[in-house]
């Protein structure tokens, strides 16, 4: 997991320092809409992988990515303070983005508007006995796994958010 928020990281900070040299000649939408398309389609790539990402981790892509790009959109220095900067420009802290895409796929599978195979990974819970909860339609099976990989699956992962 580490190893994937390295390269991230060091992706993402590359493409950091190339749109910093072209920044005086983008004006604030533009280059909004730059970054989102070069850094954010990196950070949200592998969001069901971001799930259980330690918060070291991504307190990392949060500082060093996040607030970064803010600040370089904004063209603020470093005694701003970052929450209303991220407020401007409507941008979620990094551990809730991941769960609003992790909870936007689990609606797309349960409202068929996903892919079939992603569908097929949600069951719904179903119970030997009636109780309040064996009503409500949208309570999800929780697969078992044994290792570590299978509890930061999507399948596994998405029902327990």
């Amino acid at each position: 997991m580490t190893e994937q928020i390295s390269s991230i990281v060091k992706c993402v900070n590359y493409h950091l320092r190339n749109l910093s040299r072209i920044r005086r000649f983008m004006d604030e939408a533009t280059c909004k809409l730059v970054v989102q398309a070069l850094i954010f389609s990196r950070i949200g790539y592998g969001n069901a992988l971001l799930l259980g990402a330690t918060e070291h981790d991504l307190i990392r892509l949060q500082i060093r990515l996040k607030n970064r790009a803010a600040r370089l959109i904004l063209l603020v220095g470093h005694g701003y303070p970052i929450t209303t900067l991220l407020q401007r420009l409507y941008w979620f802290p990094v551990r809730t983005r991941i769960n609003l895409k992790i909870l936007v796929n689990v609606y797309k599978c349960l409202h068929s508007q996903a892919l079939n195979y992603l569908s097929e990974l949600f069951i719904p819970a179903t119970s030997t006995y009636p109780t309040r909860s064996s009503y409500d339609k949208l309570l999800l099976h929780i697969p078992k796994t044994r290792t570590v990989t299978g509890e930061k699956a999507f399948q596994k992962a998405a029902p327990m958010e």
